[in-house]
């Protein structure tokens, strides 16, 4: 399932990179936003949300919305793609 991390406006750049890196343990970066403090996660795990939420309130990141879910169909546009991008491309989920 494909996912929307929000940060709060004010958070720095440093807590965007940490909150990145977080969610990178357990699913793909597919699309980051940092002006927007928004980017996009992929992961095949059903407890990625409160998971990531509950790693983010423990080193003290501050959240807003975590881990939206996205519909289906959703495409990602005029984002700073990754290499990982490219690797799931032709996946489908079950």
């Amino acid at each position: 399932m494909n996912y929307a991390v929000n940060l709060p406006a004010d958070a720095s750049h440093y807590d965007f990179n940490a909150a990145v890196s977080k969610a990178s343990e357990n699913g793909v970066v597919l699309a980051q936003y940092p002006e927007f403090n928004t980017f996009f996660v992929q992961s095949v795990k059903a407890a990625f949300a409160p998971t990531l939420g509950k790693s983010l309130v423990d080193a003290a990141s501050p959240t807003s919305r975590l881990a939206h879910p996205l519909q289906d169909g959703h495409r990602l546009r005029g984002a700073h793609r990754t290499a990982a991008d490219h690797r799931v491309r032709g996946q489908h989920r079950c």
